[in-house]
Formats: structure tokens, C-alpha cells, sequence
């Protein structure tokens, strides 16, 4: 234990637990989704309402340390751990209270996605979140949230109505349209740069009566036509329509493309639609079926298992680049054709994936921080178990990223900003994402609620001087 974490105590009347090296329950509290990028804070305070969170930012000012904010855990970057310093962990803050009448929802600072699709979804109501289920809405709303339903829906931030904040002194502040609407706009985008969101409330929709997921899987000769195929669904597809499609190599060493249709239409739309992707070319495997909202989301990531299910699949590191495809189809083809058949070697090899990046315009007034631009967003993309791997995966998945760069094939991701350590600190690649004016904006706003930059890892606003 070390010195820093000797000093570290409970303050008085703390509701939750402050967890320091050594103690029971530490180490599996400082696990996150990236396993390379568990850091060993000095503790982390795990809080079970605002008071708890204003505590913890106070011991944090005190004692100088470091803050990361965990909600989900699901950070790629790794950005909801630290190294020596506090995390604040909203874990246990994760309370629903679903109102059908206005179809909205008060959700607590630790909600994961799958929480309030199972509560949502006795009322026959769903939210706009991602596509896994594990993954906290505090990130991914405050970012972005882009998922099945948004197409037909907008983004989550945009289905964001309400939310209360703690900011970096401890002050805490409602942000809505009619309160404090300059952060509530600022907190739609880039909000995890104003202080640690403890509640919002959210707009819900008709929850879809089924989905269609499972795989599809083509060989190699077919990759160039389902490509285009993918491509015109990406532009022209109904707004039930976010396919999620991966490419890599088989056992065999040939270049393959898998297909979740991810379809949340009626059944009619759901068999034209999906069915000219099952016959722009011929199959190898197709796993796809007819399924509940719930179980397409937990499709990816194994629903509400933990992370430290020792069934769960085992993760042990993640690395990951985006950016979205810009320009001539058949060029960004061609160049992700030869990218994934360069990928040739022994396992584990890194894979390429594309999603549908496309919502709908808000009504005017309404739009928050977050970016805007349709297209098909590009993830290069690894993950392994062994250590031993940590250096060459980062350069292949690197490299790999540095080519689609070099053959002018892509431009900023929107989606950018939910995947924090893609952006890493590079203020020149922020500053692209949300655009300048936007950004001078965020920074403005950064230097009036956190001028000294405590909130920091995340996708980094710095503070205007």
C-alpha cells in the first residue's frame, strides 16, 4: 500500500465505501472493460448518492489526487481508472424510475444500458442507447449514444432532457433547456468534462417489436458485393435499419465479412431488407433470427453477466482506432479489402468494423455539443488475452489505422468522442471532431466550471486562458 493511499480516509457520514489497496472488494472494483489499461488507484470511492460524490471530489481536492469517473466501466481508453489517484465509482447509483404517462425516465449516475431497457421494457418503452448492454449511459450519453434506434430517433444525447450535475467544487446544478441551458448544451457532447452526472432524465420511445440479429456470414469471393451492398444500406436504408458488419480472416486465412443485421422493424420490412443482404450473395453460415429488443442488445457483450464472470468471455486487452469513412465508395472499399487481407499471421490478429453512423436533424434549438455527420463510421480494432501481445497489437492496430490515414479514405468520427482514448490527448483531433466553433464554445464553458481541468480523462476540452 502506498503512502498516498495510507492518507486516504472515509469522510464522515459516507454512505458507500471508500476502498483503498489491500481491502476486500478493491480489486475487483478497479476492473474495467480494457484489462491493459487497469490502473491501481489510491482509492476509489464508491458513492451512494450526491452527498457521497461531493465527499469524494472534496477528498480529492484535498489530497491532491487524481479523478476518474467510473459509471460503466466500459471506457475502451481506459479513462474510468487511474493510477494513484480517486476513482468515483456511481456503480451503486443506479436507480430507475420509469414514467409511461410521459414516456420518460429518471435514471441514477450508475446506470448501465441493459437497467433501463429491462424497465423500460415492462412499460413498452426502450431508450436510445448503444448496441451492448454493459455499457453506462453516464459515458455514453454524455458523448454521443449511437445504437439501433437512432436512425429513426436521433442520437441518446438527444433523447437527454434533464440532468443534475456535481460540479468540480462540489456545487450541484440542474442543466435543461430551462435551466442552465448554456451546460445543458455543453453537457449534450462533451459532458464529461463539467463534473460527474449523478441523474438524468430521458425521453422514451415505443420499444420495437422484435430485431433481428445473429450473423451472416460471407467468404472471400463475396466480400466486394456485399460491401456494396452494405454501402447503399449505410446511405438509403430504412430507419430500422443499423447494420454492424466485421471483417477478418477465417481459420483458413481468407477474408470473410460477418453481418448483424441489427433490423428493428415490422417483420415485412425486416424480410425485404434483410432479405437482399442474405441475396446479394451467397452465405458460408447464417446465424440470423427474429429476437426480443432485449436480447439484440445483449447480443454483443452477454448481457448483465460481469465482466468478472469467470463464464464471461475473457477480454483481456482492447485496442481500438476510429475514424468514418469520406469520399469515393468504391476507393474506402478497396482499401478496407486490402487492409484486412494484409492481416495475415498467427492469432490474434487485429479486425476491421463498420457501422451506419446517421440520425435524424433535431428540432431547431434543441441540439446539444455533440457532432453531426452521416456516413459509416470505421473501427480498427483488437483484442487478446495475453500480455505478452500488449506492444505488437497497439502497432498493428496503429499501422493499420496510419494506412486508411495515408490513402485519404477517412475523416473524423463522430462517434469518436464515446470511445475516449481514441482521440487520446490530441487537442488538434478534438478541436476536428466537434469543429471550431463548437470547441471554442466547450472551452469557454470548461474555464467557468472547471477552469483547473479537473475532469480530464475523458475526450479533453481544455480550459479557454
Amino acid at each position: 500500500m502506498t503512502d498516498q493511499a495510507d492518507a486516504v480516509t472515509t469522510p464522515p457520514r459516507f454512505r458507500g465505501e471508500i476502498l483503498t489497496p489491500g481491502d476486500a472488494g478493491y480489486d475487483e472494483a478497479r476492473s474495467v472493460f480494457n484489462r491493459r489499461l487497469i490502473g491501481r488507484p489510491a482509492a476509489i470511492a464508491r458513492c451512494a448518492g450526491v452527498a457521497d460524490v461531493r465527499a469524494a471530489l472534496r477528498l480529492a481536492r484535498e489530497q491532491g489526487l487524481e479523478i476518474a469517473v467510473r459509471c460503466g466501466g466500459h471506457s475502451v481508453g481506459g479513462w474510468s481508472s487511474v493510477e494513484g489517484g480517486l476513482v468515483i465509482d456511481l456503480t451503486l447509483m443506479r436507480g430507475i424510475r420509469v414514467d409511461p404517462a410521459s414516456a420518460t425516465a429518471w435514471v441514477g449516475g450508475g446506470t448501465r444500458a441493459i437497467d433501463i431497457i429491462l424497465e423500460a421494457a415492462e412499460f413498452g418503452l426502450a431508450p436510445v442507447t448503444g448496441v451492448t448492454a454493459k455499457v453506462g449511459l453516464g459515458g455514453l450519453l454524455l458523448g454521443l449514444g449511437e445504437g439501433y434506434l437512432t436512425p429513426r430517433h436521433g442520437f441518446g444525447v438527444d433523447n437527454v432532457l434533464e440532468l443534475e450535475l456535481v460540479t468540480a467544487d462540489g456545487e450541484v446544478l440542474q442543466a435543461s433547456a430551462e435551466q442552465n441551458p448554456d451546460l445543458f448544451w455543453a453537457l449534450r457532447g462533451a459532458g464529461p468534462n463539467f463534473g460527474v452526472v449523478t441523474a438524468m432524465r430521458l425521453r422514451l420511445h415505443p420499444a420495437p417489436q422484435q430485431g433481428i440479429g445473429g450473423f451472416v456470414t460471407f467468404g472471400h469471393d463475396d466480400v466486394r458485393a456485399v460491401s456494396r451492398h452494405l454501402w447503399e444500406v449505410m446511405e438509403h436504408g430504412s430507419a430500422d435499419y443499423f447494420p454492424l458488419a466485421k471483417y477478418d480472416l477465417d481459420e483458413k486465412g481468407q477474408m470473410r465479412v460477418a453481418v448483424i443485421p441489427g433490423h428493428v422493424g415490422g417483420a415485412d420490412l425486416a424480410e425485404r431488407e434483410v432479405g437482399a443482404l442474405r441475396s446479394c450473395a451467397t452465405p458460408v453460415n447464417d446465424e440470423t433470427r427474429p429476437m426480443s429488443y432485449v436480447e439484440l442488445i445483449e447480443e454483443i457483450d452477454g448481457g448483465g453477466a460481469s465482466d468478472d464472470d469467470p463464464a464471461a468471455p475473457r477480454r483481456q486487452a482492447w485496442e481500438l482506432k476510429q475514424f468514418a469513412f469520406d469520399g469515393d465508395a468504391e476507393r474506402q472499399i478497396e482499401a478496407m479489402i486490402e487492409q484486412t487481407e494484409g492481416l495475415a499471421g498467427p492469432a490474434p490478429r487485429p479486425f476491421i468494423s463498420l457501422w451506419r453512423s446517421v440520425a435524424p436533424e433535431p428540432p431547431p434549438g434543441t441540439a446539444g455539443a455533440a457532432p453531426r455527420r452521416h456516413g459509416t463510421a470505421l473501427f480498427v480494432a483488437s483484442y487478446w488475452s495475453d500480455p505478452a501481445d500488449d506492444e505488437e497489437q497497439v502497432r498493428l492496430v496503429d499501422e493499420i489505422t496510419a494506412a486508411f490515414v495515408d490513402a485519404g479514405v477517412v475523416t473524423e468520427a463522430i462517434d469518436a468522442i464515446n470511445h475516449v482514448g481514441v482521440l487520446d490527448r490530441d487537442q488538434e483531433r478534438v478541436r476536428r471532431v466537434y469543429g471550431e466553433e463548437a470547441y471554442q464554445r466547450l472551452a469557454g464553458l470548461k474555464a467557468v466550471y472547471d477552469p483547473k481541468n479537473l475532469f480530464h480523462r475523458n475526450c479533453n476540452v481544455e480550459p479557454s486562458r
